[in-house]
């Protein structure tokens, strides 16, 4: 049985996917730089629903409290991004990156506002771009088959690997599993009252759009096309939603859900996440969910690809 080599793979190798996880990263530790994450209105608005008054007020009231905080959350973010540009720093780094993404996403997103009556639509950006960046950690994470440590035959790198491998602690079908959940469970989300009612996606779009600029003007013609067709899209969405997130566990369906979901991500990336913020005003601290969700599809597509092509492999060597 022949394995195959992840670099064989053209751009899809786990190492370009990890690096890309990295800029993505050192984009955030930038974007946190901005003089307004600096401000007491930011620390009140990230801090006042999820930890003790007490803190609200040593940050709130405190200039040098939140330089040091801000500066070390970017320094962190900053470092966690160039620690996977590296290969040896690669597993620390991911480490680091999963646990970040856990706390910004329970204390910063505070749960992706799931919990909150009537959570935000996939297309304002749930379940959160920091559960994903948790995720992504762990379907990169590097790990080595126990038949090839065994016979000695992995490489330095660990590139070569089996394609049950291919998406780190959560493996290929945890992987698949948890793609069909988000795209499901948020589509789900739809059928909230205050989710297809005629106006809840033109009022969602309105409330996230920018005072002034391009995106303003794009949200502003989106929301007078739309309006009074909120519950007709919802439907859409939940139609679209159910069928990129189960399409995955087919074979036959697997490529063409992927390929719906990076477009679908993309989609709600400019129309509804408007770029995460980063063209409008320096409030953005991340470049929020759609580039994070087909850096997951791509990941499943390269697992995808690497089984298929090792099962082909399998079958010529017996």
């Amino acid at each position: 049985m022949r394995y195959m080599r992840w670099s064989d793979r053209g751009i899809l190798t786990r190492r370009n996917l990890v690096v890309a996880l990295g800029v993505i990263w050192i984009l955030d530790g930038a974007l946190q730089f901005q003089p307004y994450m600096y401000s007491s209105g930011f620390f009140h608005s990230l801090l006042g629903q999820t930890v003790t008054p007490l803190l609200i007020r040593l940050t709130y009231g405190s200039v040098t409290a939140r330089l040091v905080c801000n500066t070390l959350a970017a320094l962190l973010q900053i470092g966690i991004g160039a620690g996977l540009l590296y290969r040896r720093s690669e597993k620390v780094a991911l480490g680091a990156s999963f646990a970040w993404g856990v706390l910004v996403w329970i204390a910063g997103e505070k749960l992706g506002g799931l919990i909150s009556p009537g959570a935000s639509m996939a297309i304002g950006g749930a379940p959160g771009a920091a559960l994903v960046y948790s995720l992504l950690s762990l379907m990169l994470w590097p790990r080595r088959p126990a038949a090839q440590r065994a016979a000695g035959e992995m490489r330095a790198a660990g590139e070569m690997r089996s394609a049950g491998e291919r998406a780190g602690l959560l493996g290929r079908r945890g992987a698949l599993a948890l793609w069909a959940a988000i795209w499901a469970g948020t589509g789900l989300l739809e059928l909230e009252r205050s989710n297809y009612s005629p106006r809840a996606i033109t009022a969602q779009i309105a409330a996230q759009a920018p005072a002034s600029g391009v995106m303003a003007r794009m949200d502003s013609w989106f929301v007078h096309v739309a309006s009074g067709s909120g519950t007709v899209i919802a439907i859409a969405l939940l139609v679209v939603q159910l069928a990129i997130g189960l399409g995955v566990l087919w074979p036959s369906t697997r490529k063409l859900a992927l390929a719906g979901g990076m477009g679908a991500s993309v989609v709600f990336w400019v129309v509804g996440q408007n770029f995460g913020g980063i063209l409008s005003g320096g409030q953005a601290t991340d470049p929020n969910l759609g580039p994070l969700m087909v850096l997951f599809a791509l990941v499943l597509w390269g697992s995808s690809v690497v089984s298929a092509s090792h099962r082909g492999a399998a079958m010529a060597s017996t």
